[in-house]
């Protein structure tokens, strides 16, 4: 770790445990992104900055619980997906022991026996749009190629009769995977042509105003040697024609939130924040959004962990 907590972080970050701690029962999804998983992932990382188990054993019993359900088969299939890219991320970052690796070892399995027929008459394929980032992050844990499993995966989302009912997470699920595998040979067609339909789908008649997230994808793939408006012309368009600001707090949360799931390196300039403001507006509605990875207080309470922790000074400042 290369910084302490100062006075303000100190605060803001117990306010933010403590909150999720207090709510965390009542939370009904065991969900990575909106539920608790997410947040037993800022519990681990909370307890190993301050040295305190108590919110580790919180975390603990989560991942028991999540456990439990999968041995009886209590989860659905297409729900593992998004839970495994969750455990995986756990493992890796040494919060979870390895011994996890047979719950991820188990999903292959059942993915292996997964058809896209089967997907095609799911009434609500959202969670599938997990399964390429789930193979991704989960692959270098495991140490096999899986490139059976990326044409499944490939398979299952030519299957998907549009995008447009994804949320913004789970469009850049998919553009992240499909991104990713283009250098593959062997699945560069089919990527690509996925690339096409998404980009057509979504951003070829775009009514509303974009959302961060895209301009993330984009600062993270856009190179000299990767041409991405090659691949997404209309996301592109769309950005250089969007005069949507941003909030601060958006920018902060969201690009935590990339960096933790898909390993993006994006940092903005120093951003001036009020931190509380944004906490106290999440504390007074209790909802479950409030509470998510996802632009939530566990969100929010890992973006300060990794600026603290990953930066040699603050990506914010917070207000006087």
């Amino acid at each position: 770790m290369k910084e302490k907590l100062n006075h303000n972080d100190n605060k803001q970050l117990f306010a933010v445990a403590n909150t999720l701690l207090l709510y965390y029962p009542t939370v009904p999804s065991l969900s990575f992104i909106n539920g608790r998983l997410g947040i037993a992932a800022l519990f681990y990382e909370f307890s190993e900055f301050i040295g305190n188990d108590l919110y580790k054993s919180i975390a603990d019993e989560t991942l028991r619980e999540l456990f439990v359900k999968f041995k009886t088969k209590k989860i659905a299939l297409f729900n593992l997906f998004e839970l495994g890219l969750g455990i995986s991320i756990l493992i890796d970052k040494g919060a979870i022991s390895a011994d996890f690796k047979s719950f991820l070892k188990e999903i292959d399995r059942l993915l292996s026996t997964f058809n896209a027929e089967i997907a095609q008459n799911i009434q609500d394929n959202s969670q599938l749009s997990w399964i390429g980032m789930y193979i991704l992050v989960s692959t270098r844990l495991l140490g096999s190629s899986k490139t059976d499993l990326i044409g499944k995966a490939l398979d299952i989302y030519e299957k998907f009769n549009g995008f447009t009912h994804l949320t913004t997470l789970e469009v850049n699920a998919l553009l992240y995977f499909l991104t990713n595998i283009l250098t593959i040979k062997k699945y560069n067609n089919k990527a690509f042509n996925l690339l096409k339909k998404i980009d057509d789908d979504i951003f070829s008649s775009f009514q509303k105003s974009l959302d961060y997230d895209y301009k993330i994808l984009v600062k993270a793939f856009e190179t000299e040697e990767f041409n991405i408006s090659h691949y997404l012309p209309n996301l592109i368009n769309e950005l250089k024609k969007n005069s949507s600001e941003y909030d601060n707090i958006d920018i902060f949360s969201k690009e935590s939130l990339h960096s933790f799931i898909f390993g993006s390196t994006v940092r903005t300039e120093e951003l001036n924040l009020d931190i509380s403001i944004a906490i106290e507006k999440r504390q007074s509605r209790i909802m479950d959004a409030d509470f998510q990875i996802n632009n939530g207080l566990a969100g929010i309470g890992i973006a300060i962990l990794n600026s603290k922790k990953y930066n040699e000074s603050p990506v914010y400042k917070i207000a006087d």
